[in-house]
């Protein structure tokens, strides 16, 4: 799970960005530490354009080994508990964050999470009955350039039963627009095997 913070200073009321850095991976890594969480990466990183923008990203790397999203949705599908545990989890994880730093981008594993959490809780669909179409990235939303790496959307698709579940999650994993479709029986998508 990617996550990029931008928990900088303004160099002009004190230390410069690369004074800063150590101080921020390290009240990082205790903050981390606080949680019990154990695999992961801090590196800095820069997202200006034109500019410098320092940033940090954290990768969760124990969130790896599952988070092989969508992809293995499929072959997984049937543990809709599973898939439950986890959403609650990067969602708890992603609050904790946002509380304590500013959160700028997610990654793509972590926003189809949100996607699918949202189509289940928020939209109805049944998450026994939930299969994964399509992903669609870099969707333009009204306030979001998404031009920019860190200012970019994603559009997921899902289907349960005879409806189509659409969900636009923005890079800092707030839901941006959500549609469902009824489909009339001559017109229903059967998932294949």
């Amino acid at each position: 799970m990617k996550v990029i913070l931008a928990p900088f200073e303004d160099p002009a009321s004190g230390k410069d960005w690369d004074e800063q850095a150590p101080d921020i991976i390290s009240d990082l890594k205790a903050d981390l530490a606080s949680l019990g969480v154990t695999g992961y990466e801090v590196k800095e990183s820069n997202h200006g354009r034109g500019a410098d923008w320092p940033t940090i990203t954290l990768l969760l790397l124990a969130a790896d080994l599952y988070f092989r999203v969508p992809e293995l949705y499929s072959k997984i599908k049937d543990a809709a508990t599973g898939w439950k545990q986890i959403a609650a989890d990067t969602k708890k994880v992603i609050r904790w964050l946002h509380d304590k730093y500013w959160v700028i981008g997610l990654g793509t594993d972590t926003l189809f999470l949100i996607a699918l959490d949202h189509a289940c809780e928020k939209m109805g669909a049944r998450d026994d009955e939930v299969v994964f179409l399509q992903m669609k990235e870099n969707i333009p939303v009204e306030f979001r350039p998404s031009s920019d790496e860190v200012h970019r959307a994603v559009l997921f698709t899902f289907l349960a039963g005879n409806v189509l579940y659409q969900v636009v999650v923005d890079n800092s994993g707030a839901v941006a627009w959500d549609n469902c479709v009824t489909l009339k029986p001559n017109q229903a998508l059967q998932p294949t095997r």
